[in-house]
């Protein structure tokens, strides 16, 4: 996906959904669906055997703007299969297809005889081969089988090739025009989501990640997508830079932490970057996510320090020794209270052992771009707050009993 920036004219002007589990949830109409719609698919032709007739297309279901016909009738055409819930398309007879619309259109199939077969998607006109697939071997699971997507041209004639024996087509969708494109927003929890995606990456085009990194200063970052300088899509072209952070080895006797440079981004892993210009609406192609394992995976660390990535919001208020990278990209804060504990998606933060300190976060390659901490953050002295976030004070002196939280770090007072 060259220039990918050039593109963002385009997709911001796509409509943005939130993606939760099942097919219609981002932007899918169901054309045809064998697991639900069962014989009653026919409006037209012989309805003996399920055949279409194969002097005109039909309209699958009304409205959709969807046809497909087969150069023989009965049997030795198209017909319905009711116990694998599918249209059979026979690889001795033609089968053709077009759509009123320009649409992407996604077929769910799987190859006869518990067989994977090759299909192919050719412009009828032209001859052209615009789509070549595996498909998945035959299954008595409603809806099981391969995904797979092709883009059609209004009115152009394709033609559906079975290279072997016959191919199962359980379903028919085709992607709502500007909506083949999810959006992960920041303020959500996108772990199940990009789980999903990954399952759905042959049906969504592009994924669209709503987090801003700012310019010339340092930023934290995760990503479900890994890059690197060599590889296309590019470090450059997605996030104006052509190296990320990574920890590299905390000191708990220097109090320093140390990043090392990298010009690959692993996916789900942590980092700090600093682009070249405001980095906004990520976006990456769906086929190159990959899911996390499991929430842990997002992590990194040295010498008991975390540094935790995050692919939703999550209050660290209630987090022992939590800091966060200020707005600045200068200095590291604890949160103060509950209110002002939020970290937001696509983001990381640090987690410190009980006892532990940093004074500064170092780079061995960048000697102008050391992170201070805040002052008061390791010290005795710095206000004081209740566990629901209260100000009582600047000091643990006159406190009656109960737990309190200074500088980050809870204590109690007996």
């Amino acid at each position: 996906m060259k220039h990918i920036y050039k593109q963002m004219t385009k997709a911001m002007a796509l409509v943005a959904l939130f993606l939760t589990v099942g097919v219609n949830a981002w932007g899918a109409t169901t054309v045809w669906d064998g697991s639900t719609l069962s014989s009653s698919i026919w409006t037209g032709g012989s309805t003996s055997n399920w055949a279409i007739d194969p002097t005109q297309y039909f309209e699958i279901v009304s409205g959709t703007g969807f046809w497909i016909k087969s150069d023989a009738s009965g049997t030795q055409g198209l017909n319905f299969n009711s116990a694998y819930h599918a249209i059979v398309v026979k690889y001795h007879h033609r089968t053709y297809m077009k759509c009123s619309e320009d649409r992407t259109v996604c077929f769910t199939m799987e190859g006869a005889n518990n067989t994977a077969h090759i299909i192919e998607f050719v412009n009828d006109l032209t001859g052209e081969v615009i789509e070549r697939k595996v498909s998945h071997a035959r299954s008595t699971t409603q809806g099981a089988g391969s995904a797979f997507t092709v883009d059609f041209k209004a009115n152009v004639q394709y033609e559906l090739k079975a290279l072997a024996s016959e191919i199962n087509i359980k379903k028919i969708e085709y992607l709502v025009p500007g909506q083949d494109i999810i959006t992960l927003e920041e303020t959500t929890d996108n772990n199940t989501n990009i789980n999903t995606l990954k399952n759905l990456a042959s049906t969504v085009r592009e994924v669209k990640i709503n987090r801003t990194l700012k310019a010339g200063q340092w930023n934290t970052f995760c990503s479900p997508v890994a890059l690197s300088a060599s590889t296309e899509p590019s470090l450059e072209e997605i996030l104006l830079c052509n190296k990320v952070y990574m920890i590299g080895s905390y000191d708990a006797t220097e109090n320093t932490l140390t990043f090392t440079s990298s010009t690959t981004l692993p996916a789900n892993t942590p980092v700090l970057v600093k682009p070249d210009a405001n980095v906004s609406n990520i976006v990456f192609e769906a086929k190159n996510i990959n899911k996390p394992a499991s929430a842990s995976t997002l992590e990194a660390s040295s010498n008991g320090l975390k540094f935790v990535g995050l692919y939703g919001s999550k209050n660290i208020f209630e987090v022992d020794n939590s800091y966060f990278l200020g707005s600045d990209g200068t200095t590291l804060f604890y949160p103060e209270s509950s209110e002002k504990g939020t970290i937001k998606g696509f983001r990381a933060y640090f987690e410190l052992p009980d006892g532990a300190s940093v004074k500064a976060l170092s780079f061995e390659d960048d000697a102008t771009g050391i992170i201070s901490v805040e002052k008061d953050i390791f010290s005795e002295n710095g206000n004081v707050y209740s566990v629901d976030g209260r100000l009582v004070g600047n000091s643990k002196e006159n406190l009656t009993r109960g737990m309190y939280i200074q500088n980050g770090r809870k204590f109690i007072v007996k």
